[in-house]
């Protein structure tokens, strides 16, 4: 039953397949500062909201180690800007040639000279008391740490203003089952041990866009990780994100990634996959990709399409809708809870 499993977890270096092209030191920091943590910015052309991303690497009140990784981009607008502010904890490479969106974000893992790292888009946001949390947490019983992210346009005073250490948070261990439904964990706000993303050997390219559901799950099978329901991380949608024009292939290679860690692959938990797929696309649709395309991988992939079109027209009634969502939480909660029983009685992971 877990053949599947095994064989998804085996080891592939994702490193050396831009070990030839080098990254070069521009700026280098010039404090004797020491951190066990580092934020690693990759950069590639665009420049509309890296200012933000960087501010709030800056103001953490925690202080850490910065480094930003230029993937080749055709203008010099991150050394210009990093120059001009002369915080003396930045540190700028510069990619000799372009490697790939996910190749430099393995390169953010090997130029980190911290034990810990935190990659953060460009377009993303920490919330100040980030690396503070953080650090709080990172031990022996937390060996990997992602927190609650706010999805939005803009980021708003107020998140970067609030005082988010005075309450707790539940929080819960991840485990590879917890990932079966979809990926619900995005890059910012997520921090993990350089050492076990080397061994690991770092984001697959295979499953792009979907290189970092890949990952968590690979960091979830081998360490202790800890989700925190703590809002710590703005995750910025615009018209400029790289992955939106990539949707249909996201929707196949998520799916690839959750069936090759299913423990139950039948007709049941397939029908519940692809339902939650696509309620999860549905509200997307129109305000990133082309319809027909989408509705194309949907049916040339996913034999359970045109059911679901026909039960959302039914739907459209709202009693027989309610009753409908309704059957369906009661099948994902049992089945989340037939994965949690099945941890168990397994050892855990």
């Amino acid at each position: 039953m877990l053949e599947n499993i095994r064989d998804y977890f085996k080891f592939d270096d994702n490193y050396v397949k831009t070990t030839r092209l080098p990254s070069m030191p521009i700026i280098d920091d010039k404090s004797d500062f020491v951190s066990n943590v580092t934020i690693a910015i990759p950069v590639y052309e665009r420049t509309e909201f890296f200012h933000e991303a960087l501010s709030s690497s800056i103001n953490q009140t925690v202080k850490c180690k910065i480094i930003v990784i230029d993937n080749a981009s055709s203008h010099n607008y991150f050394k210009d800007y990093i120059t001009k502010l002369g915080n003396p904890d930045i540190k700028y490479y510069r990619n000799n040639e372009n490697i790939g969106m996910v190749g430099n974000w393995n390169r953010c893992i090997q130029l980190c000279e911290s034990s810990y790292i935190s990659i953060l888009h460009d377009d993303d946001v920490l919330h100040p008391q980030f690396i503070e949390f953080a650090v709080s947490k990172m031990g022996k019983n937390c060996e990997v740490l992602s927190v609650k992210y706010i999805i939005g346009e803009n980021v708003s005073e107020s998140f970067l203003s609030s005082d988010l250490l005075r309450f707790s948070e539940p929080y819960k261990y991840i485990t590879p089952k917890d990932f079966i439904l979809g990926n619900f964990i995005a890059f910012p706000g997520v921090i993990f041990p350089k050492k076990l993303a080397l061994m690991l050997g770092g984001f697959n390219d295979y499953y792009f866009p979907c290189s970092d559901y890949d990952f968590w799950i690979r960091l979830s099978d081998n360490v202790k990780f800890l989700r925190s329901l703590r809002p710590m991380a703005f995750y910025r949608t615009w018209n400029k994100q790289n992955t939106n024009h990539l949707y249909p292939i996201m929707i196949v290679k998520q799916f690839e990634v959750a069936k090759k860690i299913s423990i139950y692959n039948n007709l049941f938990f397939k029908y519940l996959f692809y339902h939650q797929l696509y309620l999860a696309d549905k509200h997307l649709r129109d305000k990133l990709v082309n319809v027909e395309q989408i509705d194309k991988v949907y049916d040339s992939k996913f034999p359970f399409f045109r059911t679901f079109i026909f039960i959302d027209n039914i739907c459209k009634h709202k009693y027989i809708g309610f009753i409908y969502r309704l059957i369906i939480f009661a099948l994902l909660t049992c089945v989340r809870k037939i994965f949690t029983l099945h941890n168990r009685k397994s050892g855990g992971k």
